[in-house]
């Protein structure tokens, strides 16, 4: 079913003990602020979206994370954010996972940080595209950080991914990866983990290609299938 707002579409908090769980298969919208607003409490433990499409305005997902378990989101339709992100996602708690198709946000289209103690992981199965500044932008503190994309697009960078954790940096790019702005860099990795490790098709950035440095304590490998083009 439809559900359409003119704030929020949708706005769940959760001060209880358990999960917060918000299922939606029909379009959801935002008009004014977000298409769905999540936040879980620390007294909670899980919080796990599941849902179609969703457009808002400042963003089109903003989910918050407090509690002890994970924080999912997936998504079989599109996200949009018509004025700020698409997905933003901060968790605290566990593993922070995001499974996805067709994001678009005017500012990120996809702006997570995990400073839970699991894996930061997103898989996404059709186009990522910010406007005004990074396709995805990573940030980790847990253990590993798994990346999975098809085309992604940013205006300051294609692919921001910064692994803080104990674990290993990937990233996995099947298709296009472009920063489209003239000081961009296609894809950024940045580790302080164990491994780096990169395997890409086409990358394209403004000034840099791909930029990747690992202060780990493992390997650094990169592998293009495509042309990587740095102007």
């Amino acid at each position: 079913l439809m559900v359409n707002g003119s704030e929020s579409g949708i706005r769940s908090r959760n001060y209880g003990t358990g999960e917060l769980i918000i299922t939606s298969s029909g379009a959801v919208t935002g008009s004014e602020k977000y298409g769905i607003e999540a936040f879980n409490s620390s007294s909670g433990t899980d919080l796990t979206l599941w849902t179609a499409v969703v457009t808002g305005v400042r963003k089109g997902i903003d989910a918050f994370n407090f509690g002890s378990g994970d924080l999912r989101i997936v998504n079989t339709g599109s996200v949009g954010g018509t004025g700020g992100d698409g997905i933003s996602a901060v968790n605290s708690g566990a593993d922070l996972i995001i499974d996805t198709s067709f994001v678009r946000g005017d500012e990120d289209g996809i702006d997570v940080f995990n400073r839970g103690s699991g894996v930061l992981s997103i898989t996404t199965s059709g186009d990522i595209s910010g406007f005004r500044r990074d396709g995805i932008s990573a940030i980790n503190y847990g253990s590993d950080l798994q990346l999975s994309s098809m085309a992604v697009t940013g205006r300051n960078r294609g692919i921001y991914a910064r692994n803080d954790g104990s674990g290993a940096l990937s990233i996995t790019s099947s298709g296009a990866v472009r920063g489209t702005g003239d000081e961009s860099i296609g894809i950024y990795a940045k580790n302080y983990g164990t491994d780096l490790t990169l395997e890409t098709s086409e990358v394209w950035g403004g000034y840099r290609g791909i930029y990747a440095r690992n202060d780990g304590s493992g390997a650094l490998s990169i592998t293009s299938s495509g042309e990587v083009t740095g102007l």
